[in-house]
């Protein structure tokens, strides 16, 4: 006789050993139930199975995306919540050619409406930088573009072009100062209230309260059947504030969409700059007949630093962002990269908080990248947005922006921002000369005059979940691709369905009789 040995279940061995099979029974292993009890020479491990996710003992969730139950659009990406949400929940995102909310999703594409062209307007009259500035009304129905080097009467006297949209017609009109003194350099900076029906242009170098003192002038818009026009208003000067030579009022100049305020900045007035601001109450007076609301200046010193650079207003005159492009920065460093401030207004005071900077983080501080040479804001005042364009961060010259989500006063600090850079041909690509936010605050345009060797481009970037959630989405080009620095300046706005204008000058344009510039409507 002989015998054998054999283990018994949930063991195994040879029978002259035998190790428990954890697995064989659930009373000996603790997986979950959607998990693969897989033993082990002295225990057991748990997986969840395919389609789950989790630690395989106390988690195994469903993932929804994989197995195809979920409700994104065609057009989005489903992500799974993290395990720890424990409940099998996912997120919906359209890709970054779609927008919408992740659950409907319409593909985003962009055309070209219109290609402005510099207008022909006599023997004596040449038009020069036509697209270095401009403006976009909401929604998007009248369009300014400025020439401030035109010879009008005068050598750089400027003049400004403003244009209509009438379906598919673009009739148009010449603004000018009429009570110009030659050499103003007039529609250097312009912008247009929300309705269209109030123009602002500055002239930095009008003599009119004193040499290089510079000035405003308003343009109200009449309207007879199908007949655009602007009368002007009136001009504002620093007789309303103070008589200072060559502080340059205008250099930057904005409306709040309400046309309640004018924002103005003289980037010398003190040796630092200011950035005055006058507003109605009554609506029925001009604008030159009302107080000063306020004289803004930076919260710290930035002598020499160009407070004022470059100026944005939201649409209720609640929130300002001013540039201050060869500031210290931060206050903590002697390098001159530029600095930034947003300025609030308390409500129970009517009156503009002392400022609070945008902080450029450390890492991207470099001498004279001109962090502040253009800013923008939200309809809203909730996002602001700074270029940098002569940062390095992505190659010489590349250019930099940065997007902050601004809290409402009281209600905590500003986070860290938000930060972009060019991904197509960076070196001296110039990226973000110019900035702007649709009124909505969900589409970013920033232009890039210098990418391919001066052609030009402008990337446009879309919000996602939050403030500070964006992809990139697409880049416009220049319909000529010649050396016409697309992108020198965009604006934007939004028409009666919600979708995005953006104006997008290029003063480089050349034509037969040199760079005379020119624009494109998307």
């Amino acid at each position: 006789g002989s015998f054998s040995c054999s283990c018994s279940s949930p063991y195994f061995g040879d029978g002259l050993n035998c190790q428990l099979n954890e697995c064989l029974q659930s009373s000996t292993h603790n997986c979950h139930a959607n998990a693969t009890c897989t033993d082990t020479s002295s225990s057991f491990t748990c997986a969840c199975d395919q389609h789950f996710s989790g630690d395989g003992v106390n988690t195994c969730v469903p993932d929804y995306c994989s197995l195809g139950l979920h409700n994104c659009a065609a057009g989005a990406t489903c992500t799974p919540a993290p395990v720890s949400a424990s409940n099998g929940t996912y997120t919906c995102r359209c890709r970054s050619d779609f927008v919408g909310d992740g659950q409907t999703c319409l593909k985003s594409v962009w055309a070209q409406a219109q290609e402005l062209t510099a207008p022909s307007l006599g023997s004596t009259i040449q038009v020069k930088q036509f697209g270095s500035s401009s403006a976009i009304s909401r929604p998007g129905s009248m369009l300014i573009a400025g020439c401030p080097t035109s010879k009008v009467a005068h050598s750089s006297q400027g003049l400004a072009q403003f244009y209509a949209t009438l379906g598919s017609q673009w009739p148009t009109g010449t603004l000018v100062d009429s009570q110009t003194t030659g050499g103003d350099e007039f529609a250097s900076s312009v912008d247009i209230s929300d309705n269209g029906h109030w123009v602002v242009s500055s002239a930095p170098l009008n003599d009119a309260a004193a040499t290089d003192a510079g000035a405003v002038i308003v343009y109200k818009r009449t309207v007879s059947n199908s007949t655009f026009a602007f009368d002007q208003f009136q001009q504002i000067t620093q007789q309303n504030v103070a008589n200072v030579t060559n502080s340059k009022m205008g250099f930057s100049t904005a409306i709040s969409g309400n046309a309640e305020m004018v924002a103005s900045s003289a980037i010398f007035s003190s040796g630092q700059g200011s950035v005055f601001l006058f507003s109605r109450d009554n609506t029925s007076l001009p604008f030159n007949q009302c107080p000063v609301t306020a004289q803004l200046s930076a919260p710290r010193t930035v002598n020499g630093g160009l407070f004022g650079y470059s100026v944005a207003i939201d649409r209720n005159a609640t929130t300002i962002v001013c540039g201050a492009a060869v500031a210290t920065a931060n206050s903590s460093t002697a390098v001159q990269s530029g600095a930034a401030f947003v300025f609030r207004r308390m409500h129970q005071f009517e009156s503009f908080d002392s400022g609070s900077e945008l902080l450029l983080p450390s890492h991207y501080v470099q001498e004279r990248i001109l962090f502040g040479f253009s800013v923008a804001v939200s309809s809203d005042g909730s996002i602001a947005v700074v270029g940098a364009p002569e940062s390095s961060a992505a190659g010489s010259l590349s250019g930099l922006v940065l997007l902050y989500s601004i809290p409402t006063i009281g209600q905590g600090s500003i986070p860290a921002p938000r930060v972009f850079t060019p991904a197509v041909s960076p070196d001296r690509a110039l990226f973000g000369r110019s900035v702007s936010l649709n009124p909505s605050g969900t589409h970013l345009f920033v232009g890039t005059p210098g990418a391919n060797a001066g052609v030009g481009s402008v990337y446009v970037f879309v919000k996602r979940t939050n403030a500070l959630d964006w992809d990139s989405q697409t880049l416009l080009t220049s319909p000529t691709q010649s050396l016409s620095q697309f992108g020198w300046h965009v604006s934007s706005s939004e028409n009666e369905q919600g979708m995005s204008v953006v104006s997008i000058g290029s003063p480089g344009t050349h034509f037969s009789d040199g760079p005379v510039g020119a624009g494109s409507v998307f």
